[in-house]
């Protein structure tokens, strides 16, 4: 997954549609928001939702689980 997410970072493009096509964006979203979660020491999962979404996570996951990240904003 680390592999894969740099790969994404060494792209040209920061349109995740364009990138992944619909609906695999928002499931990019999705996954790069939990890895970002669930292993907040490797960078590049919150670097992809920098280029690609803004720095912002997906607050869907994050609500389903419970969790509570000051960072998601509804």
């Amino acid at each position: 997954m680390r592999e894969i997410s740099s790969a994404l970072l060494e792209l040209e493009s920061s349109d995740a549609e364009e990138v992944m096509g619909w609906p695999d964006n928002l499931k990019l979203r999705s996954s790069m928001t939990l890895f970002s979660i669930a292993d907040p020491c490797c960078e590049v999962f919150q670097k992809v939702l920098n280029k690609y979404f803004g720095g912002e996570k997906d607050a869907k996951p994050i609500a389903i689980l419970g969790w509570q990240d000051p960072s998601v904003r509804e």
